[in-house]
């Protein structure tokens, strides 16, 4: 279950911290690059967040705990719930895992880069390996996702150019120069682009070949 929660954080170690809201205190667990986001904010910024929740249920032996894990925004959202795809690989070890940026996971998955993903805490050769296999060619949006903060946006009306061109201002590019790449992919596609996912891996794919 997904869920937009706002509040005050309260720091509690590097991979937890409690949102409160209307005095109720919610233990929220997040991976390493959305406590640095959380970090960089000055304290009074901490007093009223907006965090995008994964809830799950955790089996810790005769009792099934419910957990919130956080992220800054949609899209890192939508990139975890895509992790944990992968066999095996449940919530609370993604968590660990995504200790770098988002899109430089992105970018190591789409590259086949089995010796960076295989550095991720938790994460050896055979699960890197089984990550790559699993992902490759589905992580392209979000290996386009832009280091500085970005902001989100409702979606315009249900076609694939002008969702594609949503999604990359989301992630950190500017409406002109997400317009123009937009335009590129489909000018240089060989194929039918049917779905704004699609578009958005062709977008990464003709950034590599450059």
């Amino acid at each position: 279950m997904i869920s937009y929660m706002r509040g005050s954080a309260q720091l509690k170690n590097d991979t937890e911290f409690i949102l409160w809201v209307n005095g109720i205190g919610y233990e929220i667990m997040v991976p390493l690059t959305v406590m640095k986001w959380l970090l960089n904010k000055t304290e009074d910024e901490r007093k009223d967040v907006s965090i995008i929740t994964f809830h799950y249920y955790e089996n810790n032996q005769s009792r099934i705990i419910p957990r919130l894990i956080g992220f800054s925004n949609e899209i890192e959202r939508e990139f975890f719930e895509l992790f944990i795809t992968v066999a095996n690989m449940g919530p609370k070890t993604a968590v660990k895992a995504l200790s770098q940026s988002f899109h430089s996971i992105a970018e190591a998955i789409e590259s086949g880069n089995h010796k960076e993903l295989s550095s991720l805490p938790g994460i050896g050769d055979k699960k890197a390996r089984q990550i790559v296999a699993t992902l490759q060619g589905k992580a392209g949006k979000f290996a386009l996702l832009q280091d500085s903060d970005y902001k989100l946006e409702s979606k315009p009306e249900e076609n694939v150019e002008s969702e594609a061109i949503e999604v990359l201002i989301q992630i950190g590019f500017k409406r002109n120069e997400a317009k123009d790449m937009v335009n590129k992919a489909i000018e240089a596609s060989t194929k039918p682009i049917k779905t704004s996912e699609e578009l958005i891996q062709t977008i990464y794919e003709q950034r590599l070949m450059r």
